[in-house]
């Protein structure tokens, strides 16, 4: 549901980098030295070293700032733990549970809003800052070809047929919509398919598409004014949550805490098991229909 382990901010792709600089200011350079690649510096263990560190030490580390679009804190390939093995690799043929239970996957129109600033849903952007969003998205997640990446998403994304695909608001979509598909859209829809072609169970894969709108936007703090015009957040369709309030997925709708107790917390996992489930035997029921998907037939 808007996102996947497939999505490149769902693991951090710099553990061994940022794990090297560590060691560098901690005084554990020798070890971080002999480990040779930054792959292999990932997987390296150098608590050791650290416990010798006294507390201040440690939280005078500086790391470089998080690069745009890349998580501050996600987990990382380890070989044994949390990530044991590349979530792409388990899908296409070592995880057996992967393919033996059923999957619903699905996304909302634009899935890219908090991406952006508050004025620019509201104003737009221009044409220049649609493409240096475009090229820092590029840099940071490829190495090869940057310049044809960004011409190919450059035109795609541009609706040259329409007078106005130039205008501010026109470039805050094509902007919307790019982002939306890099980040979420295209590496779910890889899962899906991956699922669908391996797939061992009879229920089999489902995706959908919500389009729906939810009429307001719960602001973050209850106190918080709400002068934002609403119809600017919804200007291409859908927008990340409001699925999760259509389907009764979200367990603080009815009141609960964000912080929930062992005994709510498995009402809440109960809450949204049913509420899925229903929504597969009652498709209509729902704003947007529970598509079988075929990997052999993509629409």
């Amino acid at each position: 549901m808007s996102g996947s382990a497939l999505s490149p901010w769902a693991l951090n792709h710099q553990a061994g980098k940022l794990k090297a600089e560590v060691a560098r200011q901690m005084g554990c350079e020798p070890f971080t030295k002999s480990q040779g690649s930054l792959e292999q510096m990932s997987l390296a263990d150098i608590g050791d070293c650290l416990r010798k560190v006294s507390l201040d030490s440690l939280m005078a580390v500086r790391l470089a700032e998080t690069p745009r679009f890349c998580p501050t804190f996600a987990p990382f390939i380890d070989g044994a733990g949390i990530v044991a093995v590349d979530p792409l690799h388990a899908m296409q043929s070592s995880s057996e549970d992967f393919a033996r239970i059923p999957l619903i996957a699905g996304v909302t129109s634009v899935q890219s809003y908090r991406y952006t600033g508050d004025a620019d849903l509201r104003n737009g952007i221009t044409e220049d800052k649609r493409d240096r969003t475009l090229r820092t998205l590029i840099r940071n997640f490829y190495q090869y070809h940057l310049n044809e990446i960004f011409y190919v998403l450059r035109n795609e994304y541009t609706d040259w047929d329409r007078p106005l695909a130039l205008d501010d608001l026109s470039m805050r979509d094509s902007l919307s919509l790019a982002l939306s598909d890099g980040l979420v859209v295209a590496p779910l829809m890889h899962v899906v398919h991956l699922h669908a072609q391996r797939s061992t169970n009879p229920s089999g894969t489902f995706f959908y598409h919500y389009q729906g709108q939810i009429g307001t936007i719960q602001p973050v703090l209850h106190d918080q004014q709400q002068d934002v015009d609403q119809s600017e957040y919804h200007r291409l369709g859908s927008v990340t949550g409001d699925e999760l309030e259509a389907l009764q997925l979200d367990a603080t709708v009815s009141g609960a805490s964000g912080f929930l107790t062992d005994s709510n917390g498995n009402e809440a996992a109960s809450h949204i098991v049913t509420n899925a489930t229903e929504a597969v035997k009652e498709p209509k029921t729902w704003s947007s229909q529970l598509l079988p998907y075929s990997s052999m037939s993509v629409h």
